[in-house]
């Protein structure tokens, strides 16, 4: 499971990461990391928990226990 640790930085990616760009991910974020935290809306090998969104804009990211609105 993941550790948690102070949050340095967010990294937030649109779609599922290439090769490339997951190691980067994994550089930032992974453990033993900068210590960033990634939002990656598509699927990241790697990945310790899941978020969601729905349509009237709310995302969930149950392992924070957070639910955010965005405001239309």
């Amino acid at each position: 499971g993941a550790a948690r640790r102070p949050v340095r930085g967010l990294v937030v990616v649109a779609g599922t990461p290439g090769e490339r760009e997951a190691a980067e991910l994994a550089a930032l974020c992974g453990p033993g990391g900068a210590g960033w935290t990634g939002l990656v809306y598509g699927e990241a090998e790697g990945a310790h928990w899941r978020w969601h969104t729905d349509a009237d804009g709310h995302v969930d990211l149950p392992v924070l226990d957070v639910r955010l609105t965005v405001p239309v």
